[in-house]
Formats: C-alpha cells, sequence, structure tokens
C-alpha cells in the first residue's frame, strides 16, 4: 500500500504513479518467475505474514530504483520499526543487509520504505545470528 492506501491496479491509470503494484520483467510465464513491487514510494508498506523467526541477526533486502533513504522493518503496518536497512540508487538488482534483534517466535514483518525517489522491492532474506 502507498502512504495514503491501498488502490487496485487498473492498466494505463495514473495509480501506478502513485501507487506500488506488483509486476514482473517479461512475459507472462510459469518458469524462471521474477515478480516484485514496483514504485515503492516513500510511505510505501508491504507486509508478510507468517514467520518462524529463530536467532535472526540480519535481513537483507534486493531492491533496484533512484529511490535513496531507507528500509523501515515492524512487526505491524502501524508499529515503530526494529530495524532500519539503509537502501541506495541503483539500475540493477542490488542487496542491501541491516543487522537486526528481535526475539524468537511466530512474526508477520512489515517493509516501509521512506526516502526520496521511488524503489522497486523484489526480496528479503532472514539470516540466522
Amino acid at each position: 500500500m502507498s502512504k495514503t492506501g491501498a488502490k487496485p491496479y487498473v492498466i494505463k491509470s495514473r495509480i501506478g504513479q502513485r501507487h506500488p503494484f506488483i509486476t514482473q520483467d517479461g512475459e507472462d510465464r510459469e518458469d524462471n518467475p521474477n515478480q516484485y513491487i514496483a514504485n515503492m514510494r516513500s510511505g510505501a508498506k508491504a507486509g508478510f505474514r507468517y514467520f518462524s523467526i529463530h536467532n535472526l541477526g540480519m535481513v537483507t533486502v534486493l531492491t533496484r530504483g533512484n529511490g535513496h533513504g531507507v528500509m523501515n522493518i515492524s512487526l505491524d503496518a502501524e508499529e515503530k520499526p526494529f530495524a532500519q536497512i539503509p537502501v541506495a540508487p541503483s539500475r540493477e538488482w542490488k542487496s542491501f543487509s541491516g543487522e537486526v534483534c528481535l526475539e524468537d517466535g511466530v512474526k508477520s514483518l512489515w517493509f516501509s520504505f521512506e526516502g526520496d525517489g521511488a524503489i522497486d522491492f523484489k526480496s528479503f532474506r532472514l539470516n540466522e545470528k
């Protein structure tokens, strides 16, 4: 969702200019998929449920775009972040990592971008200590 909430994506509309949307590079296909969230601007959020967290020490995000800022990670869409990962502009997919401290357990993870420009968000990886 964007800073102003969620909207349905309609091809050739202005929604894509203001809101994030799920897309992929190339044609539709079953093999070698590469879906990602495009156009995450400051205040945009993406939530993922549920993960069995055990001994988490670092989170890595894979992004590209002209955005410069931080990817905040929280347990709820409205909570303060427990981690921040600096991200920088890149034309190609690039990994950015940050250390985290989080109690073990089953958790939802929310990623929100804060900064200038826009990023495409392809994936994240949870790394043990």
